[in-house]
């Protein structure tokens, strides 16, 4: 007989349980042993509230062992047990449950009827949560009853691994309210949410609407079980614009102060008119970030040229899957320079003809909120066994791909997004500076760019000198707004003022006064 192994249970980073394995019983007949095989299905069918003739069908009666239902309710296999009914058994196996409900299901994933993960977590660790089975020898009697004396053990089992997450449960939990609400207000067809430590890696919470309920996922259409924030991708538009800026300090082709002319709002760049969403004449190459014009960032990009802007996109991370460890990850889309077209450099740099994924934007501007280096990002935190005695802590991985300097005067530019003439002033934290990007994408149907649905988001970091976190917010097709600074960034705000005040955050007037009181 198999002895089925403990799934390990997978915590938040407090050691809050976030998915358990329960004892229950599962069901099982034993055709050769049915005195009377349409009487007994009768009974079974009654109690467990199951269709008869089909049960009927199970039974063969050259099979041994024929499963009625797995993994019953208590109730229910108690009821059962008591009739003692010749021919029918029960064995121990474990349910997985999710105490939580749809909290953090794209994160967590589950498990089918046999315990084996199919999404998420449950899925990319399976090896370590899945233990191993162990085995009894049993003696029967002629009624199929066990024979206690002589019942020997062949096999011991071993438990499976315990997972701590990087998450938090009250900051998933924050995500998930807020998500639902900007999804919800704005009939969306979909949105996204992201919360990262961006010195880490670590993800502090992962949401997506619509959700699902892991302990029931096959009640759920496949389309919300999906995690969109890793299977599907964009055009990232202006979040890209940041890494055309980064590009372009850090090689020094432009300076901060540098006057750029854009050209009234329409230039004609090889046959292709460029639109700027506001007219602009003259702007300083600061307020061509922060005022998100497309010509100013194209004219810089020209004196870049293809392979630097190509291989600043691929140090960001765009074009490569980051790594993240759960299942199903895409790369988004980055064609090489001999693949681009004529006009190829006027639109990669503003952030069209290329394609990210959400963890992919993320981890692009945490680049900027750190200092200057790339993160992979990551889920799982720590590896213990079944006494809680720890095994393997990860660590995290990053790479330096920009100076700390040009990262701090993006930081001063993205900061003005968010004030009063900016991009994204419903972006801003009361007592808390945040720098952050808006962006507002026509989606592409039909091999063209729709002008009825768009891609709203808004990605930005807090406090902006020494973020605690950032954030992402993404809403595919809001209706009837759709511009990022009027969707997405104040689902943005309310995330991270809550999430602030959760992580006991000093607001930044109180850290000012504690400087100045020391200083003296």
């Amino acid at each position: 007989m198999k002895l089925p192994a403990f799934r390990g249970t997978i915590l938040d980073r407090k050691g809050r349980e976030l998915a358990i394995s329960l004892p229950t019983r599962s069901i099982y007949l034993s055709p050769k042993f049915l005195p009377e095989p349409k009487d007994v299905v009768k009974v079974l069918a009654e109690y467990l509230g199951m269709d008869e003739p089909l049960l009927l069908e199970k039974i063969d009666r050259n099979r041994n062992f024929v499963w009625v239902k797995r993994k019953v309710e208590r109730e229910d296999y108690e009821r059962i047990e008591k009739l003692h009914l010749s021919g029918v058994g029960f064995c121990k196996e474990f349910k997985r449950v999710y105490p939580k409900g749809i909290l953090a299901s794209h994160i967590l994933g589950f498990v089918d009827i046999d315990g084996q993960g199919l999404e998420g977590i449950e899925r990319k660790n399976d090896e370590l949560l899945k233990g191993e089975s162990g085995w009894h020898i049993l003696i029967k009697d002629a009624k199929g009853r066990i024979i206690p004396s002589l019942e020997r053990e062949r096999k011991k089992g071993r438990h499976g691994l315990n997972l701590v997450l990087t998450i938090d449960e009250r900051i998933q939990e924050i995500v998930e309210e807020e998500l639902e609400k900007v999804y919800k207000k704005f009939n969306a067809s979909s949105a996204i949410a992201i919360v990262m430590e961006p010195f880490s890696g670590e993800i502090l919470g992962l949401a997506n609407r619509p959700a699902f309920d892991p302990n029931s996922p096959g009640s759920y259409p496949a389309d919300f079980r999906r995690n969109r924030a890793v299977t599907d991708f964009f055009e990232p538009g202006s979040v890209f614009k940041v890494v055309t800026a980064a590009a372009a300090l850090e090689e020094r082709v432009v300076e901060p102060e540098e006057i750029i002319f854009c050209e009234n709002g329409k230039w004609l760049y090889r046959k292709h008119f460029l639109h700027d969403h506001k007219p602009h004449k003259n702007l300083s190459f600061q307020e061509v970030v922060a005022k998100s014009s497309n010509i100013g960032i194209v004219k810089v990009a020209l004196r870049l040229g293809k392979r630097r802007v190509y291989q600043y996109a691929r140090n960001f991370g765009f074009g490569e899957r980051t790594g993240i460890d759960l299942p199903a990850e895409v790369r988004g889309i980055l064609r090489p320079p001999n693949k681009w077209s004529k006009y190829s450099l006027a639109a990669i740099p503003i952030g069209q003809e290329v394609a990210a994924t959400p963890i992919q934007a993320i981890c692009a501007l945490a680049v900027i909120a750190n200092g200057g280096r790339y993160v992979r990002p990551y889920l799982l935190k720590e590896i213990k066994d079944n006494q809680g005695i720890s095994i393997r802590k990860i660590r995290p991985r990053t790479k330096r791909i920009i100076s700390r300097q040009t990262a701090m005067t993006l930081t001063s530019i993205l900061k003005e997004v968010v004030k009063e003439g900016g991009t994204g002033p419903l972006a801003r934290v009361y007592n808390y500076s945040v720098a952050g990007k808006t962006g507002t994408g026509q989606k592409v149907v039909n091999g063209r760019y729709s002008h009825s649905k768009f891609l709203s988001s808004f990605i930005g970091y807090a406090p902006a000198e020494n973020p605690k976190v950032i954030v992402l917010v993404m809403v595919d097709e809001p209706k009837p707004l759709y511009y990022g600074s009027l969707v997405a960034a104040p689902a943005f705000r309310e995330i991270t003022r809550r999430v602030l005040s959760y992580l006991e955050v000093p607001p930044e007037e109180t850290r000012r006064f504690t400087s100045a009181a020391r200083s003296q």
